[in-house]
């Protein structure tokens, strides 16, 4: 069974860092993981976020919980202080959103 056909919708789309280019051969399911993998190596970096009240930071925050999610889902392991980080930054982007639709 497709690694894909076992995700929830929200996950069953294609990874933001996965391409088309022929994988020698791995399965669905590997490129799956491996896109997953690629995406999560990506939560270290911090640098260069949109600010939080950006509207660019609400499609960042979509992205990295989507990523944190997927990758729980299919238990591959997420450094503990890059979870925090992210997930910091996605309750000050919703905190930013709340702040500006009570105005």
């Amino acid at each position: 069974m497709l690694l894909s056909e076992n995700l929830s919708p929200i996950f069953s789309s294609k990874s933001k860092s996965s391409n088309n280019n022929d994988n020698g051969g791995l399965s669905a399911s590997a490129n799956a993981h491996e896109a997953i993998e690629r995406d999560v190596t990506t939560l270290s970096n911090m640098n260069n976020l949109p600010a939080p009240t950006a509207l660019e930071a609400l499609q960042t925050s979509n992205d990295r919980l989507r990523t944190i999610i997927a990758a729980l889902h299919c238990n591959i392991l997420i450094r503990k202080a890059d979870l925090v980080r992210n997930l910091e930054y996605v309750a000050h982007v919703l905190e930013a959103v709340q702040q500006d639709e009570t105005r």
